[in-house]
């Protein structure tokens, strides 16, 4: 155990360090940026964290393999082309039909928005390369060169996109940033990863390795998919319902209240990685360690935005965002309950617990079916995603008291 805690030191240092950084993406690029331009980032953003949810899966299953089998390359390599072969439709779908889906966003009428998901489409196409290199140097334990391709994206992406606006770009130019970044971190990561090759692979194995975790991995796509859309997809809804000046104010102030999400989620990964399915007792301690740590920053958080909104909006992404400075409590509050429920479905997911399965499903259900009813203002949203975040919180609690009651003879 002591061996581990400066590799966890290091790990939560390391990741609050990249959070920061991937943050400050954002209210530096606000400055930048007009109202509308910065909602339409924070669109495809939203794609962004909804596409990743996929790629978890695999990189679970790759890690897994990467780990057990150190003459897994090829096993790798099949996986690795069964994932980009999932995605290869999406990312040609995506690139071809830019202009209708930023339509159907209220894009902008110029060719930077137009075409903004473009560089999207080839991001998700390098993502999945990425994540099998990413697995494999975990399974090696890697971490300083986990820890500066991260880095090399958040610093990256960040210089990158205040240059492609600052000459004309717009959004076309922040999301290529992303594209760039990832693309030197890549190679970077590919030449650290030593004795191994990705390459396209006939799947004569794969479907062994796949439907060995599959039922692990349908229950993290599920629960990390609602998670990510309880976060994510409000700027999505707001973005098609509302006109693109009142969805790009939404933006910003949403962007600030993900910031104890974000946090949060750092402290969450680090303490989690040591839950065992064995040991009850040892698994309640980090449980509640992690929940005080949650609900001690995430809370602080919270206080905070709430007294003072218009100060920390104004510092952070700049007054003409005041107009919706009354949304940050209330967005603060709903972000703060998502990062409880991300808190609890990270740990059921390191149990295994199979009835995460159907709480994540009825609680998304329940979500989409709240929205439908409840979608033509923006105090209509907060109290949906608040409830649907209160109902799993309350049944996943039930689930937890269950697991975590140590067994009798």
């Amino acid at each position: 155990l002591y061996t581990t805690l400066p590799i966890i030191a290091l790990l939560f240092t390391g990741s609050i360090f990249v959070a920061f950084l991937n943050y400050l993406y954002h209210p530096i690029l606000s400055r930048f940026m007009s109202i509308n331009d910065f909602g339409e980032v924070q669109v495809i953003f939203s794609f962004i964290f909804l596409a990743s949810v996929v790629l978890s899966v695999f990189r679970m299953i790759a890690l897994n393999i990467a780990t057990n089998n150190p003459e897994g390359s090829q096993d790798l390599s099949e996986l690795g082309t069964l994932a980009f072969v999932i995605y290869l439709p999406f990312i040609i779908a995506i690139g071809v039909l830019s202009p209708l889906i930023s339509h159907f966003f209220s894009f902008g009428d110029n060719w930077q928005s137009e075409w903004a998901f473009v560089p999207f489409a080839l991001l998700l196409a390098l993502s999945v390369p990425a994540t099998f290199y990413s697995a494999y140097l975990q399974s090696k334990h890697h971490f300083s060169t986990l820890s500066i391709t991260s880095i090399i994206i958040a610093g990256g992406k960040l210089l990158i996109a205040v240059i492609f606006v600052v000459i004309g770009m717009r959004v076309f130019g922040a999301v290529s940033a992303i594209l760039v970044a990832t693309f030197v971190s890549f190679i970077y990561s590919t030449r650290k990863a030593h004795g191994f090759r990705l390459h396209f692979a006939k799947l004569n194995h794969v479907a062994k390795s796949f439907k060995k975790e599959f039922s692990y991995g349908l229950l993290i796509f599920t629960s990390l998919g609602f998670v990510t859309f309880l976060y994510s997809a409000d700027v999505l809804v707001v973005k098609r319902l509302f006109t693109p000046e009142l969805a790009g104010l939404y933006s910003g102030v949403a962007t600030i209240a993900r910031i104890i999400f974000f946090v949060t989620a750092s402290v969450s990964g680090v303490l989690l990685a040591s839950i065992k399915q064995s040991d009850v007792m040892t698994n309640r301690s980090v449980l509640k360690k992690a929940l005080m740590l949650v609900f001690i920053i995430g809370g602080s958080a919270l206080i905070i935005f709430s007294i003072f909104p218009e100060f920390i909006i104004s510092i952070l992404i700049g007054s003409k965002y005041l107009p919706l400075s009354g949304l940050l409590p209330p967005l603060s509050l709903y972000l703060f309950l998502a990062s409880m429920v991300n808190l609890v479905v990270s740990y059921l997911i390191a149990l295994r617990a199979r009835s995460l399965h159907l709480i994540s499903l009825t609680s998304l259900g329940l979500l989409f079916l709240l929205l439908f009813f409840n979608h033509s203002s923006l105090g209509g949203g907060r109290i949906v995603i608040i409830t649907t975040s209160c109902y799993s919180l309350i049944l996943m609690s039930i689930v937890i008291l269950n697991v975590n009651r140590p067994k009798t003879n």
